[in-house]
Parts: structure tokens; C-alpha cells; sequence
């Protein structure tokens, strides 16, 4: 009981004698020693760095190296209403260098000028390698660099959970790839660097195809590299493919859904093994609209191409899976529910003749090779009838389509392009129909608008919708008084809709005990790592939570 006692009035004197928000909020313009606080690791959980209208131009190298929490990332970001634009004098480094660091937010901020705009990659600090993971960027413009946009490609690095959201990237030279994540194989063909867990979505990538660009993917996730979730996003003029994925090395697939590729100068969407491709719709691409191909160490298999809707130029073809290494694929591959228009003779579907392929419900316009049964592939397709307006790319099925009702339903997705679900729904391609016309977006240059009901902004498997903490995963959704929100992001333990001292009192007479409103990691004791998290939410509401 001493001891108990002792550690009580510890934790009273550490709380009551210290800022309960350990952290401080920097505004700085251009003519603030601005470099100097973005550099190094200095910054504390919660830190929030304000950057003011105007240029911030150094020529000496920006490495940003500091460390956040889950509960308290630093953020740097432009003043509301304003843009910060970082950028430098020449090409002699990148823009941005963010090595080491952890749980760090950049947002808003132009990003131009450099060699790479961002250069993700690991550091070592006092004599430990430190690798880079959670690192945001979100509703950033990243432009005119002379190399790559955004690269996470050191060779022996692991980059885990980041996120890139709604963020404009375009005009890139050199290699010029938008992202770049992950690293070639060594001489052996063994994996050297992994990207996982990562979240791509929302972003607006184009024109990386200028007339000195030598590549140019939209995104590109190397081999070895795996759990990464490409969404929403909308890509179009470049000069490789508009989405390239190797293999997984027999990890969880690479998830594609939802994008929208036109104008690619190679295949829209290529992808060796181990991905879903679901929900996309590709135009007028150089290759191939979807195309698997040996590449590095992945062979073609384990892929599930469904529900796309793609129109191929004159010639080409809109899905291709090239002839495996050994005639033999690594996996299953399905290939299901597709709306294929390849005009002016070109092919919908050229695949191998081999075991482990399943084809059904496809239809569209076009042949195969190998010819396919008409469960496989039906030719019977008129893009005039079956879509609203296909040639101003608007291809929700029109009425009387014959893309309606055709669907193999043990293949169908739970959501479609605008996140509407498909309760009951048999349609082919990427839209479910709906007899009062498109409830979505329409394809343009831009942002993609969502309906909201597929977004998972914090990545913990629970769409928004249906999310009781939105910004901090808690895949378990513990929420011990059963009030909405969970436990991680409620330490609003009188329940008056605010984090205040009251809920500090509460919790100090809860601390060491089993109290499971003040047990916010939900590991069935109330300890420090719960005061942490306290921590970060003195002063706040609850929440924010999905309101599905």
C-alpha cells in the first residue's frame, strides 16, 4: 500500500507541476531563422511548426529528422488560409530530406525546386539506425523538380505506414517519377529495401512526361514491397505507367483501387503479382490498359483484376498477362466482371493458356487470344449504349446497358468507384448502376471527389463510416462506456464533451488500478503509457468518429 501510495503522489506532482501539452506551436515567416527549427530532431511530440505566407529559400541541405508519437505527431504546415512554399536556389540537394524521422505530419505546404522534391529514408542518431515510419503528406504541391517527386528508396531501409494524401504532384524531370517507393533488387534478385503498410490516396499526379523526363511512373512500388493501399487517386500524362507494382516476396497484396489513368505513355496499371486490382478506369494508354509481366523476382500470379471499366487504343490490348517465367504462374489469377472496350480491333483480353487462370463476366468490345467462352468474355458490347458518354470519358452505364445485371456475383466487390456499396448488385465494370444517373464524381483533371463511405484515414481497417476514432487506429474499436468513441481518442472521463482537469483528477485517483474508462490503450491497466496518451488529448473533445 506504500508504494501505492508513493506512486500516486509521484504522478500527482509529475502532472500537476507540468504543461499538460508538452508541446509548443513555432510561427515563422520567411525571415525567421526557419531552417533552423525544421532541421535536426529537436522538435517534441506535439509540436506544431506554423509556416506564414512567402518563400523559404535555403542552399543548405534540409534534413528533418524528428520524432512524433501516434497520439502527438508534430505537424508542419502552412498557416491557414496561406502557402509556404519551400524550395532552393539550385538542384545541388533535394528539397526536402526526411530521414529517421517518426510520426510526422507536413501539410499544405509547396513543395518546388531541388533535385527530389522528398527524400524519405532512414538516419543514424547517436549510434542507432533509425528508420523513417509514419510520415504524412497531405494536400501538399509538390512541382518542377529536377528529379523525382516524392522517393522512400535507400537500399537496406524498411519505410512502414506512410501516408500521402490528396496532395498535387506534376511537372517532375529526370527520372521523374511521382512516387518511387522502395528499391531494385540486388544482382541476386533478393529484396534491399521494403515500403509497407502504406496508404496512397486522394493525390492528383500529372504531366511527368516532359521532353526530358527518361521515366516518368505515376506511382511506383518496388519489389518486395507490400500491404500498400493505392486509392482514389487520378493520374494521367505520363511517360511509364500510371501505377507499377512488382511482388509482395509472398506478403499481403498491394491493394489498387479506385483510380483513374488516362494518357499513360506505357501500360495504365502494370502489376507482376500479388495485387487486387478493383474499381479502376483506364483510357487511351500507349500499352496496355492492365498488364502483368515477369519483372525483377515477381512472376505473374496471385492477382485479382476486377470490376475495371478500361478502353484501349486503336490496337491494343486492355488486359494482358504475359507468359510466366517456367510457363508457370506463382498463383491464381481471376479476372472477373470487367467492362473491356478495345476499338478499332484491338484485343480485350491476351492471356496464356495455362492452369490457375479464372476468366468469367467479362464483356465489353474486342477479341481474346485465346478465344474465351462467352461466359469468360462476351463481345456483344456497344459503347454508344452501354455508357452515358463514353468519349468525355463519362462511363457510368447508361440505361438499358449491358453491363447491368451481368456479373459474376461470387466475384463482385463491396464497393464500387464512388464508394456506393453494391447491395445486390450484379453489375459488370467499375460503377453500380443507378437508374437516376451517376450519384458521383465526373471524371475530369483534378481531384477525385469521394462519397466518403471507403476512406480508412487512419488505417486501422475501419472505413470512417464506420470508425469510433477516426485519426488514431484502433483496430479493436474499444470503447469501454459505450459512448461512440473509443477509448484511445476519449479521455473524457466525466463525459461533458471536453478533456479538462476534471478528467486529470479522475485519472490520477484511476491510475494503477483496472478502471476501464481510464484505461485508454485498452490493455486492461491504467498506467503511463495511458498518461501519454492523456496527454494528448488534454483540452480537446472527443473523437472525431464516423457518423455513419
Amino acid at each position: 500500500m506504500k508504494i501505492f501510495i508513493q506512486v500516486i503522489l509521484l504522478i500527482s506532482v509529475f502532472i500537476t507541476t507540468s504543461k499538460i501539452s508538452f508541446s509548443t506551436d513555432f510561427f515563422l515567416n520567411p525571415s525567421d531563422d526557419w531552417f533552423s527549427i525544421l532541421s535536426g530532431n529537436h522538435l517534441q511530440p506535439g509540436d506544431q511548426v506554423v509556416l506564414s505566407e512567402g518563400i523559404y529559400s535555403d542552399s543548405r541541405r534540409l534534413s528533418i529528422s524528428h520524432q512524433g508519437t501516434t497520439q502527438a505527431p508534430i505537424i508542419i504546415r502552412s498557416e491557414d488560409g496561406s502557402t509556404a512554399i519551400i524550395t532552393r536556389p539550385n538542384a545541388s540537394q533535394n528539397t526536402i530530406n526526411v530521414e529517421g524521422a517518426q510520426h510526422l505530419i507536413f501539410r499544405g505546404l509547396e513543395i518546388t525546386g531541388g533535385s527530389i522534391g522528398v527524400r524519405i529514408g532512414s538516419k543514424t542518431i547517436d549510434g542507432t539506425k533509425r528508420q523513417a515510419e509514419y510520415i504524412t503528406f497531405e494536400e501538399c504541391d509538390i512541382h518542377h523538380t529536377e528529379d523525382a517527386a516524392i522517393t522512400a528508396n535507400f537500399s537496406g531501409d524498411i519505410n512502414t505506414g506512410h501516408k500521402f494524401l490528396r496532395n498535387e504532384i506534376h511537372h517532375t524531370g529526370g527520372t521523374a517519377e511521382g512516387f518511387y517507393l522502395g528499391s531494385n533488387n540486388d544482382g541476386a534478385g533478393n529484396t534491399t529495401s521494403v515500403f509497407k503498410d502504406g496508404l496512397i490516396e486522394g493525390n492528383y499526379i500529372h504531366h511527368l512526361n516532359g521532353p526530358t523526363v527518361s521515366q516518368g511512373d505515376g506511382i511506383e512500388i518496388k519489389d518486395g514491397s507490400y500491404n500498400n493501399i493505392i486509392r482514389d487517386n487520378i493520374i494521367h500524362d505520363t511517360n511509364y505507367p500510371g501505377i507499377l507494382v512488382y511482388g509482395t516476396d509472398g506478403n499481403a497484396p498491394n491493394i489498387i483501387e479506385g483510380n483513374v489513368i488516362w494518357t499513360s505513355g506505357d501500360n495504365g496499371i502494370q502489376a507482376a503479382s500479388e495485387a487486387v486490382i478493383r474499381n479502376n478506369i483506364i483510357f487511351d494508354s500507349a500499352g496496355s490498359g492492365i498488364q502483368s509481366q515477369n519483372h525483377q523476382s515477381a512472376v505473374p500470379g496471385n492477382l485479382t483484376i476486377v470490376h475495371n471499366t478500361i478502353f484501349a487504343n486503336a490496337g491494343r490490348t486492355t488486359i494482358r498477362v504475359s507468359q510466366p517465367a517456367g510457363n508457370t504462374l506463382s498463383g491464381p489469377i481471376v479476372i472477373a466482371n470487367n467492362a473491356l472496350y478495345a476499338m478499332d480491333s484491338g484485343l480485350a483480353l491476351q492471356i496464356p493458356n495455362l492452369p490457375g487462370l479464372t476468366v468469367t463476366s467479362n464483356l465489353g468490345v474486342g477479341n481474346s487470344q485465346p478465344a474465351q467462352n462467352n461466359n469468360a468474355w462476351n463481345p456483344s458490347g456497344n459503347p454508344d449504349l452501354d455508357f452515358s458518354d463514353w468519349t468525355n470519358k463519362d462511363v457510368f452505364p447508361a440505361n438499358n446497358s449491358l453491363l447491368i445485371g451481368n456479373a459474376d456475383s461470387s466475384q463482385t466487390t463491396t464497393h464500387d468507384f464512388n464508394g456506393t456499396v453494391r447491395t445486390n448488385s450484379s453489375d459488370v465494370g467499375a460503377y453500380v448502376y443507378d437508374p437516376n444517373g451517376n450519384p458521383g464524381w465526373q471524371i475530369e483533371p483534378g481531384f477525385k471527389v469521394t462519397l466518403g463511405t471507403i476512406l480508412d484515414t487512419d488505417g486501422d481497417g475501419i472505413l470512417d463510416s464506420l470508425d469510433n476514432c477516426t485519426e488514431i487506429a484502433n483496430p479493436d474499436q474499444h470503447d469501454s462506456n459505450n459512448d461512440g468513441f473509443g477509448n484511445i481518442c476519449d479521455a473524457d472521463l466525466d463525459n461533458n464533451g471536453f478533456v479538462s482537469f476534471a478528467d486529470l483528477n479522475l485519472f490520477r485517483l484511476a491510475f494503477g488500478t483496472n478502471n476501464s474508462d481510464a484505461d485508454l490503450d485498452g490493455n486492461g491497466s491504467v498506467s503511463f503509457n495511458d498518461l501519454n496518451i492523456f496527454r494528448a488529448l488534454f483540452g480537446k473533445a472527443p473523437g472525431p468518429k464516423g457518423e455513419l
